[in-house]
């Protein structure tokens, strides 16, 4: 959260610095999420590093979220179990592996769940700010 955070903050500093770089910016975001026909002509030289700064936020943002999944085998899981009583401990343990074969099934659906509003929320910062 706090590299996500610090990108975050770099992008608006460069926003507000360079005003040429809000199509940049805009581009970056189409092209995070494969919008097709983006055009990259004519974009400013600091265009490179306003699209990593993305991917940074987009990359981190996603394994916040799908290391605190509270499944066996993530963090979210082992943080889990210190707060469950003895015997559910114990019983999540054991079904841990038909946990995992149903989050292979079901996975994706569970990390949009909460990326989705995590992502559109640094994106309303990132233009409003």
């Amino acid at each position: 959260m706090l590299a996500a955070t610090l990108a975050l903050v770099i992008l608006v500093v460069i926003r507000h610095v360079d005003p040429t770089s809000a199509p940049a910016l805009l581009t970056a975001t189409q092209l995070a999420m494969h919008i097709p026909g983006v055009s990259t002509v004519d974009l400013p030289s600091v265009f490179p590093v306003i699209l990593f700064l993305y991917f940074c936020i987009f990359v981190n943002l996603l394994l916040l979220v799908f290391n605190l999944i509270p499944f066996p085998f993530f963090d979210g899981g082992r943080i889990l179990l210190n707060y469950l009583p003895y015997n559910a401990a114990q019983a999540f343990q054991r079904y841990s592996l038909y946990f995992m074969i149903g989050f292979f099934f079901f996975g994706f659906g569970i990390v949009m769940l909460f990326f989705g509003p995590l992502m559109a929320i640094f994106n309303s910062l990132l233009f409003h700010l």
